[in-house]
């Protein structure tokens, strides 16, 4: 004799354990040892839940594999507006296609086969199961051929779970959990703080005729044990002891007990305390009587100065750059210093191009007038002295000096207007030998006439 014990967990996602057990009064006989007991959970494919319990039980087919022919019921409401599967499930369309997938793989494929392929989907997450991308890699990781064996037309070979086969399956499992009494409504009273029950049932070889009979094991009564974590201490501790929702009583009634607390004498001393208001201060005199001492308007900045960083050069050799760009247009002096041969010359090219963008940017200068009004050269910090090793034993010393160069930029006149301005004066000092003197007197005055 051999007893054998099912234990079905109240959760929601396996809403019934349903043992398709044989019974004769109380008693279940087998006779024939290849004779497997079905066991069939019901779940919905992408519930937390479930994979809770199928995690759980794939501990039980370790131990007694051989001796259960598992499955699995479906458990959804059938609903003729989803065009797709004829049902609704709980989590959406992407679970039907999860059920649909496990179902079909579980028709054309061995039992091992299609429990490796239902925990490799649970392995990816529950947000996962339905996807046909993860169908076809499961089904390759469990050795299921998803063309050849069938499961991939039944299913739909690309995996969406949208197949005519596989419809009709779900909608028999969903028929099957109705008929068991798996429904919606019966998962949203189990809770997880149930005590632990379990369906004893003897297990003897008899006649195997007894066994075409199936009754629903959640039709008995489970035989129900409490233990020490059945009387839960720590919940009742949190529901005596837990802060409760303080109601907040209306002025009227704050008045009255304050008043009743001074009849007893138990009042606070604060509030027996005579608050003395402070007299009122002179009124501050508005701002508009205020004279506001009116600033200086702020200047509109009329230069810019900009510098290159020390580097390598003579502050002489740097100065005769300075000297060459000096008093001439900012687009003269980058013109100056393209074609220069000097090798400090296109570094300063560059800090006269970031010098102009600035003036225009920041200081709001024009940068077509603007003029290199000032330049000179700064010697650096004093670098360490080199040693210059010599004949006979003797050394030098080397000294590689650095400087850097400053630039004042300002608004000037333009080529143009400084060889306008230079004619113009040119102009000025003629003195014409018209008829008419003008109004100016002769240089180098001969002493008699000219003629």
């Amino acid at each position: 004799m051999k007893s054998l014990f099912a234990l079905a967990t109240a959760c929601p996602a396996a809403f019934a354990l349903s043992l398709s057990s044989y019974l004769y009064q109380g008693q279940i006989h087998l006779s024939e040892p290849e004779i497997k007991v079905p066991v069939q959970l019901g779940v919905m494919s992408r519930c937390p839940d479930a994979l809770l319990c199928e995690s759980t039980f794939d501990e039980v087919l370790h131990k007694v594999g051989s001796k259960l022919d598992l499955s699995l019921v479906y458990v959804a409401k059938f609903d003729e507006s989803e065009s797709d599967f004829g049902v609704r499930c709980m989590h959406g369309p992407e679970e039907c296609a999860g059920n649909v997938q496990q179902l079909c793989v579980h028709k054309y494929a061995s039992p091992s086969t299609w429990w490796e392929f239902v925990k490799c989907q649970n392995y990816h997450g529950r947000q996962k199961i339905g996807e046909p991308d993860l169908a076809l890699k499961c089904a390759q990781t469990a050795g299921v051929d998803w063309e050849a064996s069938g499961a991939g037309k039944c299913a739909g070979l690309d995996g969406s779970g949208k197949g005519t086969e596989g419809v009709a399956l779900l909608k028999e499992s969903v028929a099957l959990g109705a008929k068991l009494g798996v429904t919606l409504n019966s998962a949203r009273t189990a809770t997880y703080r149930d005590p632990p029950c379990h369906f004893p049932m003897q297990v003897y070889r008899s006649s195997p005729r007894l066994l075409r009979q199936s009754v629903f094991v959640s039709s008995l009564g489970p035989v129900c044990r409490r233990n020490a974590s059945f009387l839960r201490p720590l919940d009742w501790v949190k529901e005596k002891l837990a802060s409760g929702i303080k109601e907040t009583q209306s002025p009227e009634e704050v008045q009255a007990a304050k008043e009743q607390a001074k009849k007893l004498g138990t009042s606070n001393v604060f509030e027996d305390v005579v608050t003395v208001k402070p007299p009122a201060l002179p009124r501050a005199k508005k701002a508009k009587d205020v004279v506001k001492s009116k600033l200086p308007p702020k200047q509109r900045p009329n230069s810019h100065k900009y510098s290159t960083a020390n580097f390598k050069i003579s502050h002489r050799k740097l100065n005769m750059l300075g000297r060459q760009i000096a008093g001439k247009p900012i687009d003269y002096a980058i013109l100056q210093m393209q074609f220069s041969e000097k090798r400090a010359s296109m570094r300063i090219m560059n800090m006269l191009a970031t010098a102009r963008d600035h003036a225009g940017r920041y200081k709001r200068l024009q940068e077509g007038k603007l003029v290199v009004a000032e330049a000179w050269a700064t010697k650096g910090k004093r670098p360490p002295t080199r040693i210059e090793p010599r004949g006979r034993g003797h050394y030098g010393t080397r000294t590689h000096p650095n400087s850097k160069l400053t630039v004042v930029l300002k608004e000037g006149k333009t080529i143009e207007e400084q060889k306008a301005a230079a004619r113009k004066k040119k102009l000025n000092r003629i003195v014409s030998a018209a008829l008419q003197r003008e109004d100016k007197p002769i240089r180098n005055p001969s002493p008699t006439w000219g003629w």
